[in-house]
């Protein structure tokens, strides 16, 4: 099962991964990864289905964040459908920012020419 705080943490996670300087897990002290690191540890496809639906049910930012949690703890070349939902709404999310150049990492451009 995947703690509470870092389901609801997924939104500061996401903006935290574009402007790593702006404070936006300091509420968390700087143990959410790890945190999403153990929960994950023995029950991989349970935590990536928990934090794909609480992403793709808050949307945006919380979305992005969903994806790049999944990417970072689990691994960026996770085949599940339900992670593979939540990297193209991420990317979709990403480029309705406007800001595709400058945050875009390697695995959402390939994620996107893929499409």
């Amino acid at each position: 099962m995947v703690p509470p705080g870092v389901i609801e943490a997924l939104e500061a996670y996401g903006r935290s991964q574009v402007d790593p300087q702006g404070g936006h897990l300091d509420a968390y002290g700087g143990q959410f990864e790890y945190d999403a690191w153990q929960a994950a540890q023995g029950a991989r496809d349970a935590f990536i289905h928990e934090v794909s639906a609480a992403g793709l049910e808050r949307g945006e930012w919380a979305t992005y964040g969903a994806h790049r949690l999944i990417a970072s703890v689990v691994g960026p070349d996770v085949k599940d459908p339900e992670y593979v939902d939540v990297l193209d709404a991420a990317v979709d999310f990403l480029q309705s920012t406007g800001n595709w150049s400058q945050w875009a990492s390697p695995l959402e451009a390939r994620r996107l020419a893929e499409r």
